[in-house]
């Protein structure tokens, strides 16, 4: 017994030992997986040149053209030669998967428009800080249509059963909700309706307009300039037209940009620097771009395709950013990142269900404008040759005098959204308090479309003294063009205004008999272009 019991003794500790053994070669080799990376690392960086480079910046890209910069080797170059490498992740427009990644650090940068960073940030607590405007979209997204079914933005309001194909939550969705929020087609802006066909993509919009399948659709480049190519297919609204609408920033994480700030502002500097040198080189920037849509949108367009692509887009160079986006320098600063923001989220809150969408947010709680002021103040004569005063106050731009006969060959683009433009009792010269108030709310839109002219249109009812009726209509319509241009300073020639007899202005579908005489007495702001 007591030998059998000795040899199970040593049979235990022979057990405990195999399994000490086991454990130790576990952990050693689990240490050795883990060390052979790191080891493996600094083998390469002691043969190489990448023991030079103080890191690498990863930023993630979709293949909007306006990002070609960012991703151009022109920029890449000059970030390698202050130490760091650059690297495009391109997750073909996922804006959460893109916003996640940048919450994890698993990015340090990554563009965005304004609207998907409202749209998809407070899911991650807005994980990254504005730094700079990258560029505007002007024609890289548009609402095409056929033309003998939908001639112009009233249209929709006047006619029935158009259907428009359109890619929820991109960029060109917030385009359509703008023109529907500013024009007044409540309809648009409904989460339900036999007009909606839903699409993955502008690819397939334009298939589904081509095949008639709808009457428009929302589509963005390199598909407007394909859309055009077809006969009977016309734009009725576009990015090229409007004032911060879509606009494109930079992020940089929260986590990054506080331990990170000369990595920041070398990434400022430099891409400022390249965006300049593709300025006084044109066709080094067009080739730069051509290579970034072949490599990251997997697309060869023609030297056609290529020119309205770029044409769609503005980029915003660093006075610009300064002066009249981020506020920081000039004689007339501006906050215009600021104002893109406001008008976001109005446009956004106008949709049904959002109208207390980010009910406290702060446009400067995601604006980090020191990278830009710093490089602005320091860059002097830099500047200097950067272009004549930037714009800031949309609403005050000039316009040249313009003979009637020329108004008579403009165009309309479309009726701004109706307010209830009405005069006190008995009065054709003072405007009440609630169409004071409706005209300064029609402003907010307008400053959105700073290039069109406007006609305020006014009409009256076919009855009694229908001489003394027009006269009354005038001098309402010129009331409300005076106080334009005394309380927002526009020019008198973008104005006039003009009289319509009640059937230039027909009833609408399922407008009531009196709903209808009531407008009558309503002035309208419509937009005036050049004629086709």
């Amino acid at each position: 017994m007591t030998r059998g019991r000795r040899s199970s003794s040593e049979q235990n500790r022979n057990l405990k030992i195999a399994g000490c053994l086991a454990v130790f070669i576990t952990l050693f080799g689990v240490l050795a997986w883990w060390l052979a990376p790191q080891v493996e690392r600094q083998r390469i960086e002691a043969t190489s040149d990448v023991g030079e480079l103080k890191g690498e910046i990863v930023v993630d890209i979709d293949p909007w053209i306006g990002y070609g910069v960012l991703c151009s080797d022109a920029f890449r170059q000059n970030l390698r030669r202050v130490g760091y490498a650059w690297t495009c992740h391109n997750d073909g427009g996922d804006y959460p998967e893109r916003l996640r990644r940048l919450a994890a650090g698993e990015s340090q940068l990554a563009v965005i428009t304004v609207d998907a960073y409202l749209l998809n940030g407070g899911q991650y607590d807005f994980p990254g800080v504005q730094i700079f405007v990258i560029d505007e979209s002007k024609g890289g997204d548009a609402i095409a249509c056929w033309q003998d079914r939908i001639a112009g933005i009233d249209d929709l309001k006047n006619e029935t059963g158009w259907k428009i194909a359109f890619t929820p939550g991109s960029p060109s969705h917030q385009l359509l909700r703008s023109m529907a929020n500013d024009f007044g087609i409540r309809t648009l802006l409904s989460a339900v309706g036999d007009w909606r066909v839903e699409t993955n993509g502008s690819g397939e919009a334009l298939r589904r307009l081509v095949d008639r399948d709808v009457a428009c659709a929302v589509l963005w480049q390199p598909d407007v300039a394909r859309a055009l190519s077809q006969e009977g297919i016309h734009v009725i609204h576009s990015s090229a037209v409007t004032n911060k609408v879509i606009v494109d920033v930079l992020l940089v994480g929260r986590d990054f940009a506080a331990d990170n700030r000369s990595i920041v502002r070398s990434v400022t500097r430099e891409y400022f620097t390249t965006l300049r040198s593709f300025r006084d080189n044109p066709e080094q920037h067009r080739e730069e771009l051509k290579d970034f849509v072949q490599e990251y949108g997997d697309f060869d367009p023609s030297d056609e395709q290529l020119a309205s692509m770029f044409e769609g887009v503005a980029w915003v160079n660093l006075r610009d950013n300064a002066e009249a986006w981020l506020g920081v320098g000039g004689a007339n600063r501006y906050f215009g990142l600021e104002e893109a923001h406001r008008f976001a989220l109005e446009i956004i809150r106008a949709e049904e269900g959002r109208e207390r969408f980010l009910a406290d947010f702060q446009p400067a709680e995601v604006i980090w404008s020191e990278p830009v002021r710093d490089l602005y103040l320091a860059s002097g004569a830099y500047d200097a040759a950067q272009g004549a005063d930037t714009v800031t106050e949309p609403l005050t731009l000039p316009f040249e005098p313009l003979p009637a006969a020329e108004w008579d060959r403009l165009r309309a683009v479309g009726t701004l959204k109706g307010r209830d433009i009405v005069f006190e009792r008995g009065s054709t010269t003072e405007l009440n308090y609630r169409s004071r108030e409706g005209i300064d709310q029609a402003m907010e839109d307008l400053g959105r479309y700073p290039r069109f002219r406007i006609e305020l249109r006014v009409s009256h009812q076919e009855s009694g003294d229908v001489e003394a009726k027009q006269r009354a209509a005038l001098e309402r319509g010129e009331t409300v063009r005076q106080y334009l241009i005394d309380q927002f300073d526009l020019d008198e020639d973008r104005l006039r205004v003009i009289v319509q007899s009640p059937d230039q202005r027909r009833m609408r579908p399922g407008e009531r008999f009196k709903a209808w005489e009531a407008r009558l007495r309503q002035v309208e702001i419509t937009l005036m272009t050049a004629p086709l």
